[in-house]
Formats: structure tokens, sequence, C-alpha cells
């Protein structure tokens, strides 16, 4: 199972292979973000916000970094993660 920012990322991912530009090796959601902002301007509205689960995504694959999240700060990503989908899920359907 993938987590939250992992989804994120690889949607972004996803939407810049299909229009064959290269998505680098990041963890990066603002960086993905840059890249897909031509493709689906709306993202720009959750740059900010993104970088939140980023830190997330990195932390959790470092236990020594890792921290404890609190029930709101799970649900602000939770929405985060919907609204990406809301974006990039249709741009994806052909």
């Amino acid at each position: 199972m993938l987590s939250l920012p992992a989804v994120c990322r690889e949607l972004l991912k996803a939407l810049l292979t299909l229009h064959a530009i290269e998505a680098p090796r990041t963890h990066s959601l603002r960086r993905l973000i840059q890249l897909a902002e031509p493709l689906a301007e709306e993202l720009c509205a959750l740059a900010d916000a993104s970088d939140a689960l980023t830190a997330h995504g990195v932390s959790s694959r470092y236990p020594d970094d890792a921290r404890e999240i609190d029930a709101d700060e799970m649900k602000d990503m939770i929405a985060l993660a919907k609204k990406f989908g809301a974006i990039l899920r249709p741009k994806l359907e052909r």
C-alpha cells in the first residue's frame, strides 16, 4: 500500500509521463507540481500545502526522523491527497 505522499507523487509522475515529460527521481511534490503546471494549472494552489506531505513522506521512510502526526494533521493530509486525486485522475483517464 502506498502512503498518501507516494500516491500524490505517482499521480503527478503519471501525468508527466503521459505527456512525454521525464519525471525526475524526487520526493518533492512541489518540484513535480512545477513541472506539471502547464498541464494542470490548478495544481499551483496545492504547492505550499504539498510541502507538509513531502516532509511526511520523507520522514516516514527514515524512522529516526519520524514523528507522530496528530489526527487533525492527518485529516489535512487526507484532504490534500483527495484534492490531488480530484485534479489529476480525470486528466489521466482516457
